[in-house]
């Protein structure tokens, strides 16, 4: 329900018709944003209203219509707009003016899509500067396109949920290939960020309280049956072990059904805080999972009881490779794996204070604390 979004709001624009030439990004310093297009117009020109009330969808389709004709971008104030936002042709790109701020349940001060934005394999999309507050999936990039490429670019976000209840996606990649995403902040989703795909970087993303998992990397039947070639980078992830709705501090890469394959995935630069089903797990239930690797993850207190591990492979894994790892008070166990995975290997890596054991499992190299335990 969205009785408690605001109904009034003062909005100060700083460009509301027209063109414009410059647009000032809402980075941090050092960032690298995408360039902000020199020729856009505000979707207020089309009678979008932005007061979270109004159903926005008519004025957004004559805005996509104008953008597409022009060859312009859309411009986005600040405010918030009532929308399950489709998009209608290729090569849209859509910013707003400021990215918002999670405060309690809700975002504020910013530009806020209130209800979702599906780019329903739309090619050369970009979005950037936003809000998307959900009751569903806040971004949809498409679906059925097995690896065909997308070229989209998600930047500069801010996704907030409703919790763990339903099953809901932060960003649902379903299909394709090449999509970037970077700079995104994903709170209360059961999946933050989810990737079926392949040539995926993700890059700078802070997950908090999601309920199962901050990002998964999954490949499964029905159009997804290969995941490949995703890159992973620069992750905070702050989860609840004592909460059973908000226990996602963990990043899955796995394989779900017959003939499917997830394989050449990195994973780099984590950093987990309170994740109760684990920091990074492996699993291959059924299918394929294949050259994985993990390079400088941190995990603090993860598991939320005895049979879960901070680091761990479950099924018949292969080429899984953990480098510079630190597993720090895990509540169960450090380093993981099983009598059915292959060549895994622990390298250079740390394990401080696990309530049950360090290590558990046939690893094909395994140090330590700078010492070789298995080789």
């Amino acid at each position: 329900m969205y009785n408690k979004f605001p109904s009034i709001f003062s909005l100060i624009l700083l460009v509301t018709l027209g063109f414009s030439c410059s647009k000032k990004q809402d980075l941090k310093s050092g960032e690298d944003p995408l360039i902000t297009p020199t020729k856009y117009i505000s979707v207020k020109t089309f009678g979008v209203v932005g007061d979270g009330i109004a159903d926005e969808t008519e004025a957004f389709a004559k805005a996509q219509d104008y953008a597409r004709t022009n060859k312009i971008a859309l411009f986005i104030p600040n405010g918030y707009y009532k929308i399950n936002l489709e998009l209608k042709y290729d090569s849209l790109h859509i910013f707003g003016e400021s990215k918002p701020i999670t405060r309690s349940d809700s975002l504020v001060n910013g530009a806020v899509i209130i209800g979702s934005i599906n780019s329903k394999n739309k090619k050369f999309i970009q979005i950037q500067n936003l809000g998307i507050w959900s009751q569903t999936d806040a971004i949809l990039t498409g679906d059925g396109l097995g690896s065909k490429p997308l070229y989209q670019k998600y930047y500069n976000l801010v996704l907030l949920g409703t919790g763990f209840f339903g099953y809901k996606h932060g960003l649902l990649c379903q299909s394709g290939s090449n999509i970037n995403i970077q700079y995104i902040t994903v709170t209360k989703f059961f999946h933050g960020i989810a990737i079926r795909a392949g040539d995926v970087n993700i890059r700078k993303v802070i997950a908090n309280n999601c309920g199962f998992t901050s990002i998964v990397v999954k490949s499964a039947m029905d159009g997804n049956e290969i995941a490949q070639n995703v890159k992973i980078d620069d992750v905070t992830i702050n989860g609840d072990s004592t909460d059973i709705y908000a226990r996602g501090g963990t990043i899955l890469v796995q394989s779900f059904d017959d003939n499917c394959i997830t394989k050449n995935i990195t994973v780099n630069n984590v950093k987990s805080y309170h994740g109760g089903v684990g920091t990074i797990i492996i699993e291959q239930r059924k299918g394929k999972v294949d050259s994985v690797t993990i390079n400088n993850c941190y995990s603090y207190k993860a598991g939320d009881n005895p049979i879960r591990a901070s680091f761990d492979v479950s099924g018949a894994a292969s080429n899984i490779t953990f480098n510079n790892c630190n597993s720090n008070l895990s509540n169960a166990i450090g380093y993981r794996t099983n009598n059915t995975a292959t060549n895994i290997k622990v390298i250079k890596s740390f394990e401080t204070n696990s309530k049950i054991a360090a290590y558990e499992g046939p690893f094909k190299f395994l140090e330590l604390n700078n010492i070789v335990l298995i080789k």
